[in-house]
């Protein structure tokens, strides 16, 4: 309790240096600064609940490129990002925040060779808790659902700037997210058919810019 007052009119402070050296080439640096930003969360993690969705977020990033980092700096990240989740009172949100967090979790588990870092890893996994299978289904999809549809229109607006046909374009980049989307049978064959059509009608030379999206996603469903 009265460490938690001693520190209240720093935590703001001490933050806004750590995160600034997270990303510290240097092993020991970086391992000090999520060190203390582990333990403070155990201290006083309420104060830090305005900063958690950023430091979940810059945990994430650096999980990406762990494997170039120490055993040491690794056993420090998977720690402090434990701390930040039970010391902010986070469970099974980051999971559903960031679908894909939870199979790389596991596939360090199963690919890990440090014992080490397994068992921070593990750590981490019983912070987080179990989850709805269905809640995280469907963010898993919408996941997927934004990644396609902003995909897609970047091929769009691409394509758009070496091609004048604007309409053709928007039509295959609507009917690929129908098609994406869709769950019936009879509809994903109509949309197959009408984005065959378009692609006959721009002629062999202007379809070429789309197939390289079209086929895959033809061969899909």
């Amino acid at each position: 309790s009265s460490s938690r007052e001693m520190l209240t009119p720093f935590v703001d402070h001490i933050l806004h240096i750590c995160k600034s050296r997270f990303s510290e080439e240097e092993d020991g640096t970086s391992s000090s600064m999520l060190t203390l930003v582990g333990e403070l969360a155990l201290v006083c993690g309420h104060l830090l609940s305005a900063h958690i969705d950023e430091l979940i977020l810059m945990l994430i990033e650096m999980l990406k490129f762990q494997r170039s980092f120490s055993v040491e700096r690794r056993v420090v990240l998977y720690r402090c990002f434990g701390n930040v989740c039970q010391g902010c009172g986070v469970v099974s949100t980051p999971l559903i925040d960031y679908p894909d967090l939870l199979t790389s979790l596991l596939h360090e588990i199963k690919t890990q060779a440090n014992q080490l870092v397994r068992d921070e890893v593990l750590k981490l996994l019983g912070i987080l808790g179990a989850i709805d299978p269905e809640l995280y289904k469907e963010s898993k999809m919408e996941s997927t659902k934004q990644e396609r549809k902003a995909d897609f229109e970047e091929i769009t607006f691409s394509v758009e700037k070496l091609t004048p046909d604007f309409y053709s374009q928007r039509a295959i980049a609507s009917l690929s997210l129908i098609l994406e989307e869709s769950m019936s049978g009879i509809l994903r064959k109509t949309v197959i058919e009408a984005m065959m059509t378009i692609l006959t009608d721009l002629g062999a030379r202007k379809s070429i810019p789309y197939l390289e999206d079209c086929i895959p996603l033809f061969l899909r469903v």
